[in-house]
């Protein structure tokens, strides 16, 4: 009898089996594929090492400025065990159709002064928009104090910037500042990471994101992501933890309505009342829930969320230097243009020229051979074009057309040239992102963080969401949105509330 069993040892799943251990439960995870860490780990090609998805880890810090993150990795004895490198900038940004670039530092003021020099006249705006971030902040605290039940004349007391930017977009609470245009067009750019456009997102949801990234800047593993995923896996089974690696969980087991076990693809069956799931709601409630318990209908409420945006990723390693090839740093965005709800729009198809790239050797340099270096280029899409218009007759010719593109792209906005140093190249399409991590359609990013998805509508709405008795899910679907960050901790919050729900069983059982 396990006290609680893992589906999945992605980020999310790999956290909350090491909080549950730690507290001193019997924990047991499944997982499908032959390593853990889900998207967190990295694959060879010829002399080149890739990192699979991970380009900056937010909300970690250091032992001095130290985020979120660095506290639950602190708690959990694993920052001792990694060896994290800080990236030195934030936002490096190219515009394709006006030639704009734009360069910034991480730190709110380095930020807002470089801002200024960019488009004079900023500043003002700019330290009353971050001011309000840091409100948001405070008010999201006091509201997981308060259980998200607060006192409404307290809230409008001590957060009345929050309450009245609650139901605006990011357009609209940048409009509300008088924020000058180009500003808000370049500040607005961060948007791409988290996967809403700006007439989309809602304030805070940005507000708290970009406050935290730019507070406690971007970092990156040593040994690419694999390092953390490890860390935890490590930790987890010396504190005597199970893991079953090439095995998957075929059907969660119900008796009378509660549920006692899980059985195994291979046929063995393993019992426990709590189950943490680090998969798809909806493949959860679509493929393991039995009719009994109204599977059905679960799952088709499941429907109701949104899928966020897919991802072509290409994996390119190059024979020459990051000096050589002129990569000064490591990251960049490249835009057609600063007209983000037309960037959204222009995502839905299959023109996949606004791309992210990373240059590991810049953060990294001994990450590969001397004089090579590892760059990857990242596409978001949504919608389901994809599915539409690729077939097994056109998949290779399609996303080698991709590739090309955003290889085009990049050259084209930087105006550097990296084509012809490619010595390997491995190209990722949501087929492949589907097959590997197992999500509906190959989403990478969740469900789309707005509505009723939105990040205060996910953690105010959690317990109303939990309609399996003893069922906790966490990782990219959960409360706290996509993300590596968001992942860790919203695996900790699963483990927690699987804590309450079997305090709650002792009281009762002792009644």
């Amino acid at each position: 009898m396990y006290d609680a069993i893992v589906i999945g040892s992605g980020n999310g799943g790999l956290l909350s089996a090491l909080t549950l251990q730690k507290a001193g439960k019997r924990v047991k995870i499944f997982e499908a594929s032959h390593n853990c860490g889900g998207v967190a780990t990295s694959f060879v090609r010829g002399r080149f090492e890739f990192e699979v998805s991970l380009q900056e880890l937010y909300e970690y810090g250091n032992s001095e400025v130290h985020g979120s993150l660095y506290e639950l990795f602190e708690q959990l004895d694993l920052n001792s065990k990694i060896s994290m490198l800080p990236i030195s900038e934030s936002f490096h940004i190219f515009v394709n159709d006006t030639k704009e670039e734009y360069l910034f530092p991480f730190g709110i003021s380095n930020f807002i002064e470089q801002m200024e020099r960019y488009v004079p006249g900023s500043s003002v705006s700019l330290q009353q928009f971050f001011a309000i971030c840091e409100e948001c902040n405070l008010a999201i605290g006091y509201l997981n104090e308060m259980h998200f039940q607060p006192n409404e004349e307290e809230l409008q007391s001590h957060f009345p910037n929050f309450k009245q930017l609650l139901n605006s977009s990011l357009k609209e609470g940048l409009e509300l500042l008088n924020m000058p245009l180009k500003a808000q067009e370049i500040l607005s750019c961060f948007w791409i990471k988290l996967g809403v456009p700006v007439s989309k997102i809602d304030f805070v949801t940005y507000a708290i994101r970009i406050f935290s990234y730019l507070t406690y800047g971007g970092w990156v593993p040593k040994y690419r992501s694999r390092e953390i995923s490890m860390a935890i896996l490590n930790e987890f089974e010396r504190l005597g933890g199970e893991i079953d690696f090439l095995t998957s969980v075929q059907r969660v087991l119900y008796e009378n309505s509660i549920l006692v076990g899980v059985e195994c693809s291979d046929g063995r069956v393993y019992q426990t009342h709590h189950v943490v799931a680090n998969i798809s709601p909806t493949i959860f409630c679509g493929k393991l829930l039995p009719e009994s318990i109204g599977s059905k209908e679960i799952y088709n409420s499941s429907l109701a969320h949104q899928l966020g945006a897919k991802a072509f990723c290409v994996y390119l390693g190059l024979n020459k230097s990051v000096e050589e090839l002129g990569l000064s740093t490591y990251q960049y965005y490249i835009f057609n243009t600063l007209n983000h709800d037309v960037v959204y729009e222009t995502m839905k198809t299959m023109n996949l020229t606004n791309c992210v790239a990373t240059v590991l050797n810049q953060v990294n340099p001994n990450c590969s051979d001397e004089g090579t270096t590892i760059l990857t280029l990242t596409a978001y899409q949504f919608g389901d074009i994809f599915s539409k218009v690729v077939n097994s007759e056109n998949y290779y010719v399609m996303k080698e057309k991709i590739a090309n593109q955003m290889i085009e792209s990049f050259e084209q906005a930087t105006g550097l040239s990296i084509l012809e140093a490619i010595e390997e190249i491995e190209i990722a399409t949501p087929e492949t992102f589907a097959r590997y991590i197992g999500t509906p359609d190959g989403t990478v990013m969740g469900y789309l963080a707005t509505g009723n998805d939105d990040f205060l509508s996910r953690l105010s709405n959690h317990e109303n969401e939990n309609i399996l008795s003893n069922v906790r899910f966490c990782g990219g679907f959960g409360e706290r949105l996509h993300g590596y960050a968001s992942s860790y901790l919203s695996g900790a919050t699963a483990a927690m509330k699987t804590l309450e729900d079997m305090n709650k069983e002792g009281v009762s059982n002792e009644n």
